[in-house]
């Protein structure tokens, strides 16, 4: 796994990655470093830039998130939102044939490990 720093007009962010996606991006801590950004990392940087630029709704950039079964599957069908769009937990769940979830759905979503490339 490799991680590089970027830096947001928010404040730093860590962006955790390894060949074949992104596992994590978040709020840096203060002090954290990373490695000089190249590949996946770099390309990253420029959809971060876009979105923040207000040019880019959406991510291409592909993510690896290492989560629970349900949690892959709360993740992977908040992907299918359309950007600008919002769905209750209970919608999420019902969305994954569990309509009784939303709870745990709502759990799963606050674990999102990459929450801005696929929002919340």
């Amino acid at each position: 796994m490799k991680t590089a720093i970027y830096h947001s007009p928010f404040g730093n962010m860590e962006l955790s990655y390894e060949e074949g996606g992104v596992i994590s991006l978040r709020m840096a801590e203060e002090g954290t470093k990373g490695e000089a950004p190249f590949g996946l990392a770099l390309t990253a940087f420029r959809e971060l830039d876009e979105y923040f630029q207000g040019r880019r709704k959406t991510f291409d950039i592909p993510c690896r998130t290492h989560g629970t079964a349900f949690q892959e599957k709360v993740w992977a069908a908040r992907r299918t939102i359309p950007a600008g769009e919002t769905r209750s937990y209970g919608q999420l769940a019902s969305m994954m044939d569990a309509p009784r979830a939303g709870g745990a759905a709502g759990l799963a979503n606050g674990q999102n490990p990459v929450a801005l490339a696929t929002p919340c």
